[in-house]
């Protein structure tokens, strides 16, 4: 059988630069003349060979791959070129909820409340779709964005609204779980139980919709302060302004919908995406409003003229990428991974990898270390070490994640521990930690009784 061709993209334009990658508009090339406009990401040269980050570039692809919903901004093709790893996704011809809210605040005026509403529940359609995929098998994958912000909600000139950027999203899918006291996400739109490191559902992604809507309709973020350790704080403890304080012409309604997304207690929020989307839309329709995507793509042609993206033009360099077909043949987008990954405990037992890092072997010390482990004397080599400890192999990946030296990039925004320094909670002591302080009072009392013997001598 003959092998499938690389598909060739050109990139054109860079249009943004963050902590992890690079975003260019790029063109799909095939025979014939055939061009489709494309967003591709790549991973900046300082982490193209760093483990956590490709885990994280591979996670996105492998969830864009598994979501098929129009309000959802579809992953195309994913693969390496010239030691490069690139992310193809879905262009969206617009800008996105954070450029509209400030467009429009420089117009002088807020968003209609009804267009405002109306992306807050296509965003809703796009989240309840992700909260309830399953796998192949039926089982549940438990997603979480985790990052729902305005700068991730995109907004095309046709009205069309998509949720984008699934690298920090929880769920069985990801390749390394994220650590307990990992913080991952934007601060100013997180859910309480998302500071506090607590495990989340799609209840905290509600919490994050109702921040976006807030912002929305008032122009201001209910939580935001100068420093982000206040934000946290404001967002655990803080009930925020209603939004009809700010602005007189919006229905006490609206409010009470916003009111219930951003309660502290989970249980109080709504049980799902989808009950929330029923009370927006319940809401637009008793208004008798204009307002959908003809509406919204009105609006967006007079704050931005322009239909082309901001960026600047580049090289015209051609990557290819392939053979491979997303979601099905490639293993990087197979999701079957996670049952092998189940499958190498047997009986309580670790099977050994091909490759073994020293990192790992840095990890079972310090599980030695710590008391949690003794390495039995007969055992010299790291696969042996490992397989005695009898500790899940994905603890130690997590313990690997955290103990990596090279630095984790800003753009994930990451923070150990909780905020609450009542909540922090002091890591086991090491077996130098704990004999210090006997070693500190024995130097004190010789030094006590080499003085009393001098003094003894002297007087």
């Amino acid at each position: 059988m003959d092998q499938a061709p690389r598909r060739r993209y050109r990139l054109l334009q860079k249009i943004a630069t963050g902590g992890m990658a690079e975003v260019f508009l790029a063109h799909l090339e095939g025979s014939g003349g055939f061009q489709r406009r494309v967003v591709i990401k790549k991973i900046l040269r300082r982490w193209a060979h760093n483990a956590d980050v490709l885990s994280l570039f591979r996670d996105e692809a492998r969830i864009g791959a598994r979501l098929d919903h129009h309000n959802v901004v579809q992953v195309l093709d994913y693969g390496r070129y010239a030691d490069d790893t690139y992310l193809v996704l879905e262009y969206v011809e617009g800008r996105n909820l954070a450029e509209l809210i400030s467009a429009a605040a420089d117009h002088g005026h807020y968003l209609p409340a009804t267009t405002a509403t109306f992306v807050a529940s296509e965003c809703c359609s796009a989240l309840d779709h992700i909260h309830r995929r399953t796998d192949r098998t039926g089982e549940h994958l438990g997603v979480v964005h985790r990052d729902i912000n305005p700068a991730n909600i995109l907004i095309s000139h046709s009205g069309e609204v998509k949720l984008t950027d699934f690298g920090v999203a929880a769920g069985l899918h990801r390749e390394i779980k994220t650590a307990h006291g990992i913080l991952r996400g934007t601060f100013p739109y997180m859910s309480p139980e998302q500071t506090f490191c607590r495990p989340v559902d799609g209840r905290s992604d509600i919490f994050s919709i109702g921040i976006c809507l807030y912002e929305a309709l008032t122009a201001r973020h209910p939580f935001a302060e100068d420093e982000d350790y206040l934000t946290i704080k404001n967002i655990q403890e803080l009930t925020p302004t209603p939004p009809d304080h700010l602005r007189g012409d919006l229905d006490p309604a609206l409010c009470a919908i916003v009111g219930r997304c951003l309660e502290k207690d989970p249980d109080d929020r709504y049980l799902d995406a989808r009950a929330l989307q029923d009370d927006l839309v319940g809401w637009l329709r008793a208004r008798k409003a204009t307002y959908g995507a003809g509406r919204l793509g009105r609006i967006m042609k007079e704050c931005f003229p322009s239909a082309g993206p901001p960026g600047s033009p580049v090289d015209p360099v051609q990557i290819a990428l392939g053979p491979t077909t997303p979601g099905t043949g490639n293993p990087l987008l197979d999701l079957s991974l996670l049952d092998r990954r189940k499958a190498q405990r047997v009986g309580g037992a670790i099977e050994p990898r091909e490759s073994v890092d020293d990192t790992m072997a840095t990890e079972v010390e310090a599980l030695e270390d710590s008391g949690e482990f003794e390495v039995p004397a007969e055992v010299d080599d790291v696969d042996g070490i490992i397989r005695a400890a009898q500790v899940d192999w994905s603890a130690l990946e997590h313990r690997r994640t955290r103990l990596r030296s090279t630095p984790t990039p800003a753009a994930q925004r990451v923070i150990h521990g909780p905020v609450s320094m009542d909540r922090i909670k002091r890591a086991p002591a090491s077996r130098r930690d704990r004999y210090m302080p006997l070693v500190w009072w024995i130097g004190v009392f010789a030094a006590v009784v080499l003085l009393l013997y001098l003094w003894s001598v002297f007087r």
